[in-house]
């Protein structure tokens, strides 16, 4: 396990010992995992970039929540032309 896993294993450690947090403490612990989410997520995303998951994932996300900005037609369009050419 690398170690942002391992701070994020100690947060949800964190979360099933007080199942009982109030909404603030709870907060604050998930304020607190989701850097460490996010940095697993890019990390997955580098060495899998070229998965068909991530790749679906991320157009959903683009799509339906517009959470990310990308655009995967325009992507494949420079992909196409061999590079970024003006």
């Amino acid at each position: 396990m690398n170690k942002n896993m391992n701070k994020l294993a100690k947060v949800m450690d964190k979360i099933a010992k007080h199942p009982k947090t109030d909404a603030a403490g709870l907060s604050e612990l998930l304020l607190e995992a989701m850097p460490l989410i996010t940095a697993e997520i890019k990390v997955i995303e580098r060495g899998y970039s070229q998965a068909d998951e991530i790749k679906e994932m991320r157009t959903f996300l683009a799509k339906e929540h517009r959470l990310i900005k990308y655009d995967m037609s325009r992507t494949t369009e420079r992909k196409k032309r061999g590079g970024n050419r003006g």
